[in-house]
């Protein structure tokens, strides 16, 4: 499967228009990813995890969202290097 290239920045604005789509989540926001150290992972994808950050009175209940929309990156896009 092909991916998009991206900058970095652009694919945390991506998740963070996602997480903006959820009303009870607005509090939270994506803020750097972690690349791969050397190769694509085995499905192809170059980037890792990607740090949240959250406001003191926000749900932390999200991870299942969170690691949804992740996993939904993975499979579209690549960091262009």
């Amino acid at each position: 499967m092909s991916r998009d290239l991206v900058t970095e920045e652009e694919l945390i604005s991506s998740l963070n228009e996602k997480i903006y789509d959820h009303k009870e989540y607005q509090k939270f926001k994506a803020v750097s990813l972690s690349p791969l150290p050397a190769n694509p992972d085995k499905n192809g994808c170059n980037w890792d995890e990607v740090n949240f950050r959250r406001a003191e009175d926000s749900d932390p209940n999200c991870k299942e969202l969170f690691s949804k929309m992740v996993a939904e990156a993975k499979l579209k896009y690549n960091i262009a290097e």
